[in-house]
């Protein structure tokens, strides 16, 4: 395994100032000079975006914020010769090929167990980790994060999960198999590290699409469930 590239950045001291977004889709924001808390403005503001736009509009934004991504995960990337993972990954269509470069940021957060019935409270934060790892293409034409996480409960027990953050394919390559193609990544790295399951919530990026996406999960595996509140949880189960 190759050491992830790592750019160094460090926070400056100024005071942060406010991205346009239209500037950072347009290209004339240099985002690769922002600080990290820039990042993140500019990050929650386009999620916002997300939510409002024409759907037309929306491919552009998610290209935008996993470019925000990939560059906030730069801030924090470690290399952690206990994991089992690759500094590339290809995944390969009915008429294309796509080379994933693995980007890889440590987490605090592990509140994603929930939907595995573990309470983030039971972790022993001090013996447990967790990461963000976004594994895109150069050109953001897909891509998959996932949060992993390895943790040690408060009885002792170990338990390690991947949980599927994001998942995209814009829309002119999808229909090819890139989506499954993703999920395989996904499927592979957790057997690699002796994952005990992959779970994550469903949320189309338009209503009609509820349906295709269920059958999508099912079809590789996965069991969908609703819950109470209304979240769709996706869940595969890895023996090992």
């Amino acid at each position: 395994m190759s050491e992830f590239g790592r750019t160094e950045r460090h926070e400056s001291s100024r005071e942060p100032k406010e991205i346009p977004i239209q500037d950072a889709l347009e290209g004339r924001a240099d985002l690769e000079s922002a600080s990290e808390t820039e990042l993140a403005q500019l990050a929650e503001k386009i999620e916002l975006m997300i939510l409002e736009v024409d759907p037309t509009l929306k491919p552009a934004y998610r290209q935008l914020l996993q470019k925000i991504r990939c560059l906030g995960a730069q801030y924090g990337a470690q290399y952690d010769d206990t994991l089992a993972l690759a500094s590339e990954y290809t995944v390969r269509s009915k008429s294309t090929e796509k080379t994933l470069r693995l980007q890889l940021q440590p987490i605090a957060n592990y509140a994603e167990l929930g939907h595995l019935g573990i309470e983030a409270r039971t972790v022993d934060r001090s013996k447990s980790k967790a990461y963000l790892l976004c594994i895109t293409d150069e050109e953001k034409g897909c891509w998959i994060n996932l949060k992993f996480f390895k943790a040690v409960l408060a009885d002792g027990s170990e338990v390690s999960v991947v949980y599927i953050a994001d998942r995209y394919v814009i829309p002119q390559l999808r229909g090819e198999g890139l989506g499954s193609a993703l999920l395989q990544v996904a499927e592979g790295i957790a057997r690699g590290n002796q994952c005990s399951a992959i779970t994550g919530v469903l949320v189309p990026e338009n209503p009609g699409e509820a349906q295709a996406l269920q059958r999508g999960m099912e079809k590789a595996g996965f069991s969908v469930t609703k819950k109470e509140t209304g979240e769709v949880i996706a869940k595969k189960m890895l023996p090992y």
